[in-house]
């Protein structure tokens, strides 16, 4: 690039940040000799994952593109692009720029047309839009699975006891059991009643089972939606309550996103919540119901604020892979 150039295009660049919009602003249309083409290099995630979207502008030496920074709903943005230019065999230029982004929501997420400006040495230049491309987020739980998750088996842990040690440990649980033992037959004796057995009752068993309690329910009725996106509502709400420690109940939706990122939350997590608390909120007090396929979205997506925000120990694992090698990827 000539120094005349680069002079030039670092004006325009300068005139753009000024002036809010491209030169020419009008064009719609690629010029000639200049292709685009948008994609998401994975084409499934799951929420929390990252997503790459990567913009590949075909062009002639003599002309300068640039991309500013796609907004995607549902989405996190994490950089402002990452652009390099390489030179083609016929000679002329590829320049890809890559935006790093995390998601939050189920379905399909797309990115909505792309921009592209662009500038020649003349001083033409203009702004034209390249088709976007589309993600689908997954969700972690199977089809069907309402039941609760079993105990995660024991980690191998770096500086256990040795193996020679197994036979002590038996003897030692054999004489525990023996005195638990005595104990019960002397308390018998005694005629004390035994304690009675209660089931274990956890804040996330409590609340998958209230939410099971409304997936069938008689959609598109409005006494039924209001018993929905109440149970919803309030489900969300007691559990984060009880597993973060504040009163979830008494906050807004906004102050709860908040609440939830003071206290160690990722950012699209608290979003992912208080989206879900924002719609059961127009439904219940605003009567504006979606359509029954929406509603049982939103019901999946509470089944996912449980199954994510509930604790975990390092190495645990999240669809077959632990949650560092999620990051990681």
């Amino acid at each position: 690039m000539t120094a005349r150039r680069l002079a030039f295009v670092l004006s325009f660049v300068a005139g753009l940040a000024l002036a809010g919009m491209p030169a020419a602003a009008s064009a719609q249309q690629a010029p000639d000799g200049v292709t685009a083409v948008v994609r998401f290099t994975e084409s499934n995630a799951t929420i929390g994952d990252r997503a790459t979207l990567v913009v590949r502008i075909e062009h002639p030496d003599s002309i300068v593109v640039t991309v500013p920074l796609p907004e995607i709903a549902d989405a996190e943005v994490l950089n402002d692009g990452e652009t390099i230019t390489s030179t083609l065999p016929d000679g002329r230029q590829a320049t890809e720029t890559t935006f790093l982004y995390q998601l939050f929501n189920l379905g399909p997420i797309e990115s909505g047309p792309v921009p592209v400006r662009w500038i020649q040495e003349d001083g033409t230049g203009g702004e034209f839009a390249v088709p976007g491309a589309q993600i689908t987020v997954l969700s972690v739980r199977q089809p069907g699975d309402e039941a609760l998750r079993p105990l995660k088996p024991p980690l191998a842990i770096e500086g256990a006891p040795p193996a020679w040690l197994l036979p002590g440990a038996i003897l030692l649980g054999a004489l525990v059991l023996v005195a638990l033992a005595v104990l019960g037959v002397r308390r018998l004796r005694r005629g004390e009643p035994e304690a009675e057995e209660r089931p274990v009752d956890t804040p996330e068993q409590s609340a998958r089972e209230r939410l099971a309690a409304v997936q069938h329910a008689r959609l598109p009725e409005e006494a039924e939606f209001q018993r929905f996106y109440g149970t919803i509502a309030a489900v969300v709400r007691e559990y984060l309550a009880a597993r973060f420690g504040f009163n979830a109940t008494a906050l807004t939706s906004r102050e709860l996103e908040a609440r939830m990122t003071s206290h160690g939350v990722d950012r699209w997590q608290a979003r992912l919540v208080s989206g879900l608390l924002d719609r059961c909120d127009r439904a219940v007090y605003a009567r504006q119901y979606p359509d029954p396929a929406s509603a049982d979205h939103d019901l999946t997506v509470a089944f996912e604020i449980v199954e994510l925000s509930r604790p975990r120990i390092d190495g645990d694992a999240v669809d077959g892979a632990t949650e560092d090698e999620r990051v990681a990827s």
